[in-house]
C-alpha cells in the first residue's frame, strides 16, 4: 500500500519498502483553474452541466455516456477547446477550483464511493459484464488513449462483441530518461497485478502477461514478481529499444501476432494497457476510487532532471512546468520519445493521453537536401516501411503510391527522419497524407 509524505513542495507518494533510486511521485498542487477533457463524444455533442453549477470531486460535469469527472470541488464556468498531450483537440469543461472542507486529520485523499458493489461470483452472460465495468469506468472517469495504451474505453467497449483470450500489461520502458512504467511499479507493483489479474478473470483470459524491460534490477523485479504471482501471472522480459513499446511491436514480440497500427489490440484477442492504466484501473476496480490524477514524466533536457509527478486531470503543462521552476517561454515541449516529433503547446492539458514530456531549448531548424535514395530510412524501419516513397507520395499527392509503399504500417516514430542524411521532413510528410 502507498502513504503520501510531505516534501518541499508539496507531497509525495512513496512505498512502505525502502525507496529506490528511480525517485518518489510527487504530488503536483492544485491551481485555481482546471479544463477537464471531455472524451467519448465529439464536440458538437456536448452536455455539460452550466456555467455557475457547483460540483462536488468525483462528480459528472457532463450527461450521456461522455466522461469528464471534476477532479476537486469546483463551480462550472463553460465549455472550452483543449488540446491533449496526444495532440488531439477535444472538449473540456472548464472549472474553478473550490477550497475543500476535509476534516481527515491525516491529509489522505478522501476515497470516492460510487455506490458500487462488486460483481457476484456466479455473474451474468461476459458481455454483461464488460458492458457493467465499461459503464462504471465512464462514471469514474477511467479512460486512456496513448501510443502504449490505445483507447481503453474503446477497447472495452469491443470486448462487449468479441472476446480477447490475453490481458497484457506493457511495463517496457523504451527510453531510459523516461522510466515511468518502472517508478510505477516501484510504487504499486500490487495494485497493478490485481487490476491485471481482475480483467483476465472478467475475461476468463488465460495467464495474464506482464512485458518488462531485460534491463530491469532485481530489486525492482522482486515486488511485481510477488505480485504477480499471487495472480498466476507471467513475466515476459523483452527488449527495451525504441520502438518496442509500440503494440503492433510489441504482441510481434510476444505471440507473433500481426497488428496493423490503429487496428485495436482486442482484434487480435489482446486486452493491452500499460502501467499508468494498470495503476488507475486499480484505484478503480480495488479502491473504487476515481481518475482524478494521472502519473506523468517530465524530463528536463536543460538540467539533465526528470521528475516523475502526480498530476490533477485538467492541469495544463505550463503549470506543472511552473510548480517545477521550469519556465515555458522559449521552450520547446515534446510528448513521447523525442523522434515522435510531437510538439505541444504549454497550455496542453494534463489527462490520460501521453504522459511522458520532453522540455528544451528552441534550436535552428535544419535545411533539408535532395533526396539521395540511400533506402537508410527502409533499412531502419521497424515495420518494413518505404517511407521515402511516401514522402513522395505526398508531394505528387498519391495516396496510391503511398499504400504500396506501407503507409498503413507506419507506425509514426521518427526512425526515417533520424537516419536521414538529408534531412527530409519523412514523419511529417507520412502525417500529412494520413490527414488528408
Amino acid at each position: 500500500m502507498t502513504r503520501t509524505q510531505p516534501t518541499s513542495r508539496g507531497t509525495s507518494v512513496c512505498e512502505s519498502q525502502p525507496p529506490d533510486p528511480l525517485g518518489s511521485l510527487e504530488v503536483v498542487p492544485l491551481g485555481v483553474r482546471l479544463d477537464v477533457p471531455v472524451v467519448g463524444c465529439d464536440a458538437g455533442s456536448v452536455r455539460a452541466k452550466a456555467a455557475g453549477t457547483r460540483v462536488a470531486m468525483g462528480e459528472s460535469l457532463v450527461d450521456g455516456d461522455a466522461v469528464a469527472v471534476a477532479p476537486a470541488d469546483g463551480r462550472v464556468l463553460g465549455v472550452v477547446q483543449a488540446t491533449l498531450t496526444n495532440g488531439r483537440q477535444v472538449p473540456a469543461v472548464s472549472i474553478e477550483v473550490l477550497p475543500t472542507i476535509d476534516d481527515n486529520e491525516d491529509g489522505a485523499e478522501p476515497q470516492l464511493s460510487l455506490g458500487v458493489t462488486p460483481l457476484p461470483a456466479a455473474a451474468a452472460r461476459e458481455a454483461e459484464d464488460i458492458a457493467h465495468w465499461t459503464s462504471l469506468m465512464r462514471q469514474g472517469g477511467v479512460w486512456a488513449d496513448r501510443m502504449v495504451c490505445p483507447d481503453l474505453l474503446g477497447q472495452f467497449t469491443q470486448l462487449a462483441r468479441r472476446s480477447a483470450d490475453t490481458v497484457v500489461c506493457n511495463l517496457v520502458d523504451d527510453d531510459a530518461q523516461l522510466r515511468l512504467n518502472a517508478v510505477l511499479v516501484q510504487h504499486g507493483a500490487d495494485l497493478i497485478a490485481a487490476a491485471v489479474g481482475r480483467l483476465a478473470k472478467l475475461l476468463s483470459a488465460r495467464q495474464p502477461v506482464f512485458a518488462i524491460g531485460q534491463g530491469w534490477s532485481a530489486a525492482l523485479r522482486q515486488p511485481l514478481e510477488q505480485a504477480v504471482g499471487h495472480i498466476n501471472g507471467r513475466i515476459v522480459a523483452v527488449a527495451e529499444y525504441y520502438p518496442q513499446t509500440a503494440p503492433a511491436l510489441l504482441l510481434r514480440a510476444l505471440f507473433r501476432r500481426p497488428l496493423r497500427p490503429g487496428q485495436s489490440p482486442v482484434e487480435k484477442g489482446v486486452l493491452l494497457l500499460d502501467g499508468a492504466a494498470a495503476f488507475s484501473m486499480g484505484e478503480f476496480m480495488v479502491h473504487r476510487r476515481a481518475m482524478l490524477r494521472v502519473p506523468l514524466a517530465v524530463h528536463d533536457r536543460v538540467q539533465g532532471r526528470t521528475h516523475y509527478l502526480l498530476a490533477t486531470v485538467g492541469m495544463s503543462i505550463r503549470e506543472v512546468l511552473n510548480w517545477l521552476g521550469i519556465k515555458a517561454e522559449g521552450l520547446v515541449i515534446c510528448a513521447g520519445h523525442m523522434l515522435r516529433q510531437i510538439e505541444l503547446p504549454a497550455d496542453a492539458v494534463i489527462a490520460a493521453a501521453e504522459l511522458q514530456l520532453q522540455v528544451m531549448p528552441m534550436e535552428p531548424g535544419s535545411i533539408c537536401g535532395p533526396c539521395t535514395r540511400c533506402w537508410w530510412c527502409a533499412e531502419h524501419c521497424p515495420m518494413g516501411v518505404e517511407p521515402a516513397w511516401i514522402a513522395e507520395a505526398a508531394h505528387q499527392e498519391d495516396p496510391q503510391q503511398a499504400e504500396r509503399a506501407g503507409i498503413g504500417w507506419c507506425i509514426e516514430c521518427g526512425i526515417c527522419r533520424s537516419v536521414c542524411p538529408s534531412q527530409l521532413p519523412l514523419l511529417l510528410a507520412i502525417r500529412r497524407l494520413k490527414n488528408a
